[in-house]
């Protein structure tokens, strides 16, 4: 006695892979879902703060900046505080990319 396979036509295949994946997508939270529940109020502060200070001469940010343009950047230290200053903005700057997506795509 051979056992076979059931019949499966090729369509029913393909509307099983596209059910499964949609499946995948509902239950996986995105990559960038831990930006969502960041209010964005609580990253405006720091972000504005830790890329002004010190105020006096000069922003550290803009400092670092001017430097990685020059091609100065090269002491750790200095790498350090652009990654200090720079990084709450940039997290600043993808939650508001991210909720301005999200506007877009829920109207």
């Amino acid at each position: 006695m051979i056992l076979r396979p059931p019949a499966v036509s090729v369509l029913q295949m393909q509307i099983d892979t596209v059910n499964f994946a949609e499946n995948v997508y509902e239950r996986e939270p995105s990559m960038m879902s831990w930006l969502d529940k960041i209010p964005l109020q609580m990253i405006v502060l720091p972000a504005v703060l830790l890329a002004l200070a010190p105020f006096y001469p000069e922003p550290h940010l803009w400092e670092k900046l001017k430097m990685l343009a020059d091609g100065t950047l090269s002491r750790p230290i200095d790498i350090f505080d652009l990654l200090m200053h720079g990084t709450p903005m940039l997290i600043l700057v993808l939650k508001l990319i991210r909720g301005t997506k999200g506007a877009d795509t829920a109207g």
